[in-house]
């Protein structure tokens, strides 16, 4: 995936996968998402390894990247088995050669889980809608799935990856694209607050609320029925996360250095940070010349990071909206 071909103008015009009920619609040719770089069961495939040390009492340390070259990883098995529960000896047996490691990653959930309660990151539960359709591709039925540890655990660990890749390219002052979630306006957290008492509830922080006085709010309705639609309205209070060169932190996440760095094949500013580390691995090892070099110059940047957000808006939101309409 080198600039500028077309292959990568394609995908710089998508921006990024869209996610249909009953179809996807790639980024990049399904012989790529879904063929050679794709995470398929019983097959090899090179990637880049984000290599780190995890202390419980303090934020991980040791940060390293590597890029797998001489050598494979395979992560299928270990993708397929993450599915397993405590309860299900049989794939407990199938995959015994991973079960002491797959309750290691369960640890580093918890404390990861708990790294982010303590800086008072807000985490949202969702139930999401699974269409069935019959051979006519009609809805026969809707059913709803929930998260498990399996998934949360998968979640954590894409987000320290995330952290780490952010802090790798800002590190080393090379121009990327982070994942910014800027504060919530006042105009917002006002008519929020006015929703709220109406309710009986308030939100906590004065004129300047902080994630953790999200998250206290969330943790607080937990019990209650309309709790699903309680934290719809908190989401549509903030604002919508975008892509910037410019790192002002994210809120919603309370972290300082945030970019996408785990889905390089549907999403393009992944892609675009694959290059810079590559670049900056490319220039440790000696490397000289502009084969590896980021594409685009900082004004570049921003013209496609306010796309590709553009097009995460005008593909994802209707699709979701339709869904929720759907499932009552």
């Amino acid at each position: 995936m080198r600039p500028p071909t077309p292959l990568d103008r394609e995908a710089r015009n998508r921006g990024t996968s869209v996610y249909f009920p009953s179809q996807v619609i790639p980024m990049l040719p399904e012989v790529l998402s879904n063929g050679l770089c794709s995470l398929n069961p019983q097959v090899d495939r090179l990637c880049m390894v984000c290599e780190m040390t995890v202390f419980v009492e303090r934020p991980p340390d040791g940060l390293q990247i590597l890029r797998s070259g001489d050598e494979l990883s395979r992560a299928s098995d270990l993708h397929q088995s993450l599915a397993y529960s405590a309860g299900d000896q049989d794939l407990r047996e199938q995959y015994a050669p991973l079960v002491k490691h797959l309750e290691e990653l369960h640890n580093l959930y918890k404390v990861l889980d708990k790294a982010r309660e303590e800086r008072g990151g807000i985490s949202f539960e969702s139930e999401e809608a699974k269409f069935i359709f019959n051979a006519e591709r009609r809805i026969e039925r809707i059913e709803q799935t929930q998260r498990n540890d399996a998934h949360k655990l998968i979640e954590e660990c894409m987000i320290l990856a995330n952290i780490s890749a952010a802090r790798f390219v800002e590190k080393a002052k090379e121009p990327a694209l982070f994942r910014i979630h800027d504060k919530p306006s006042t105009e917002a957290i006002t008519s929020f607050r006015s929703v709220l008492a109406e309710l009986g509830l308030e939100l906590p922080g004065g004129n300047k609320p902080e994630p953790r006085d999200y998250a206290e709010l969330l943790e607080s309705v937990a019990d209650r029925p309309d709790a699903e639609m309680l934290q719809t309205m908190l989401l549509r209070s903030m604002k919508q996360a975008i892509y910037d060169p410019e790192n002002r932190g994210h809120f919603g996440l309370a972290l300082q250095s945030y970019a996408h760095f785990t889905s390089p094949i549907r999403r393009y500013p992944d892609l675009t940070l694959h290059r810079a580390i590559k670049y900056l691995l490319a220039k440790e090892q000696g490397h000289q010349g502009n084969t590896t070099e980021p594409a685009a110059t900082i004004i570049r940047w921003k013209r496609c990071c306010n796309w590709v957000s553009t097009v995460r808006w005008r593909n994802v939101v209707p699709t979701k909206q339709r869904a929720m309409w759907l499932t009552g």
